[in-house]
């Protein structure tokens, strides 16, 4: 009878077992064509606040928060984000979200999470590997493509009114609405710019002095610097891209381990001042991996850049022999410094955002104040047309009056002889 029991205590102590009770996401692979939508799947079994969806690149080996969305489905977007191409939605079953993802590109290829934050701690999703292609491998059996009819437009005929007619306050309107709506996306982008409210976090290796040459049974500090005073939380992305929570430091410098981590053992946690420390005691294979510090700031997560932990590579090298050899000068090549790509990278960012602000700016003001000048030079010229046909109106009339006294005065005359 001891048996069901000792397999699932045997099951507890796997790494992940604990958060895949509570939260499973699904497909693990999905590939597609390009300009085409799919959708992941995320199914919660306790009671949560929200759903943050982040994206692993590859390439770039880093992470990108793209989403948050709470309980009421109102959704928090990261920076750069467009709000058009991932939308989250319920499902049928109680406690699943699904995150659609539509106009799918090459560039939106990664390994997609979801994760939900309960009792101080991160549970992380397994993972779904998205990769999109431009075409997709030949199937055997095609099948026909059905044509559809192309709708035909048919014009209308311009309506001959007036110049201060529809026709030209209508674009002066839509001038107007588009001035007030880039304002609006204005100042919306000017608040989601990377880098304007939030610096970047940095981890910094206390010891050992070369995290290259690290060995087993060594200690291995890390430290996060960042500049709020928030709270952090340490996560593991294994050889396998398996994300795996450790802690989460409180501001008040209280630690919240994993259920699945032996802290007594394994880890150290804590903080000074905006220094946010963690501690692997005493290295093994179990711990290797990329470390990140995490921040949840503004049901916004960022993420620090990655800090690869691994043992070195034993190799054996095959005996030579060692024949006679001239002695040559070598010669030592320089340390070649090549610049931080990063702050390339954001001060395009910054140039990006701004260029995105004052551009629809600048055009709508041009559209408004070109639609002003037409409007003005038609009325004007209308008023004048007007006061003329009334001029002239009133001397025809004038030289009626004039005839009729001239020819009242003749008669008058005629009458008297």
């Amino acid at each position: 009878m001891a048996q069901p029991w000792l397999h699932l205590c045997i099951c507890l102590q796997i790494p992940g077992f604990y958060t895949a009770l509570l939260l499973t996401q699904t497909p693990g692979h999905i590939l597609t064509q390009t300009n085409n939508k799919t959708e992941i799947l995320c199914e919660l079994k306790k009671e949560h606040t929200g759903v943050y969806w982040y994206r692993w690149s590859q390439e770039r080996q880093h992470f990108e928060f793209l989403l948050f969305s709470n309980a009421l489905g109102k959704a928090a977007y990261g920076p750069n984000v467009k709000w058009d191409k991932f939308s989250v939605h319920e499902a049928r079953s109680h406690g699943s979200y699904s995150l659609h993802i539509s106009h799918l590109h090459p560039s939106d290829s990664g390994t997609y999470y979801c994760s939900v934050s309960q009792s101080s701690q991160l549970l992380l999703g397994s993972g779904t590997q998205l990769t999109v292609v431009d075409a997709l491998p030949p199937k055997t059996t095609q099948t026909p493509v059905s044509k559809k009819p192309v709708p035909r437009i048919t014009k209308g005929k311009a309506s001959r009114e007036g110049p201060c007619s529809p026709l030209v306050w209508i674009p002066l309107a839509a001038a107007v609405l588009l001035l007030l709506l880039s304002l609006v996306l204005s100042a919306y982008r000017l608040y989601r710019c990377p880098g304007i409210y939030v610096q970047a976090l940095e981890i910094k290796v206390r010891s050992p002095k070369d995290i290259t040459q690290l060995r087993v049974g060594q200690k291995l500090e890390l430290e996060c610097h960042t500049d709020k005073n928030y709270g952090a939380s340490w996560i593991r992305q294994d050889k396998h891209g398996t994300l795996h929570f450790i802690v989460f430091i409180s501001s008040l410098s209280r630690a919240t381990f994993g259920e699945n981590q032996r802290p007594a053992h394994r880890f150290e946690a804590s903080k000074l001042n905006t220094i946010y420390r963690l501690v692997v005691k005493s290295f093994s294979a179990e711990d290797e991996g990329t470390y990140f510090c995490v921040m949840n700031l503004n049901q916004m997560l960022y993420f620090s850049p990655g800090r690869p932990a691994f043992l070195p590579v034993t190799t054996t090298v095959a005996p030579t022999t060692c024949g006679p050899t001239s002695k040559r000068g070598t010669t030592e090549e320089p340390n070649l410094k090549t610049p931080d790509p990063e702050g390339r990278t954001q001060e395009d960012l910054h140039f990006l955002c701004h260029i995105l602000i004052w551009v629809p700016l600048a055009g709508a003001c041009l559209l408004l104040l070109i639609a002003l000048v037409i409007t003005i030079v038609l009325c004007q010229q209308t008023r004048r047309r007007r006061c003329t046909c009334k001029s002239l109106r009133k001397a025809k009339i004038l030289q009626e009056d004039n005839k009729q006294g001239v020819e009242k005065v003749l008669a008058k005359g005629k009458a008297s002889d």
